[in-house]
C-alpha cells in the first residue's frame, strides 16, 4: 500500500486525512486557502483548530492586546508576543539572549536571596513558578 502523498509538493503522509488537512495550507497549491481565520493580536491562520489554540495562548485575560515595545530608545518596533520581541532584539540589535533557565530552590528564603541579587545585578524580574505538575 503507498502512502497518501501531496501532488503539489510530494510530501508523504501515514493517514489520507492528513494528507486533506495539508492539501489547504501547502504553499504549492495555488488553490489553498489563504489565511482564513485572524485573531485580534494580527495572527492569520488557515485551520480554525489553530486559531482556536492559538487565542487560548493569546492574551485570554483581556480582549485588549497589549504590545511589548523594542527596549531600545531609538527603535519604535513593538510586538504582540515576546517571542517575536526576543527575536527582534537578536536580528536588528545583535543582542546576545541567554536561553531559558529553570531552576530549582531548596527554600523560599533561598528564593528570595537568589531573586533580590539577580534583579539588582541585571535590572529585571523574576518570579516563582508555584504548585505542582500531576501525571495522569
Amino acid at each position: 500500500m503507498t502512502s497518501p502523498e501531496c501532488f503539489h509538493c510530494a510530501q508523504k503522509f501515514t493517514m489520507k486525512m492528513h494528507l486533506k488537512r495539508h492539501l489547504l495550507v501547502c504553499k504549492k497549491n495555488k488553490f489553498q486557502k489563504k489565511d482564513v481565520y485572524s485573531c485580534n493580536c494580527g495572527s492569520k491562520f488557515s485551520r480554525k483548530d489553530n486559531l482556536s489554540r492559538h487565542q487560548k495562548k493569546c492574551n485570554s485575560t483581556s480582549s485588549k492586546r497589549v504590545k511589548k515595545p523594542c527596549l531600545f530608545n531609538d527603535c519604535d518596533s513593538d510586538f504582540y508576543h515576546k517571542n517575536s520581541l526576543i527575536d527582534h532584539l537578536k536580528a536588528v540589535h545583535k543582542l546576545k539572549v541567554d536561553p531559558v533557565q529553570n531552576l530549582h530552590f531548596s527554600s523560599e528564603t533561598e528564593f528570595f536571596l537568589w531573586k533580590e541579587n539577580e534583579e539588582t545585578r541585571t535590572l529585571s524580574y523574576y518570579s516563582k513558578s508555584s504548585g505542582s505538575k500531576k501525571s495522569g
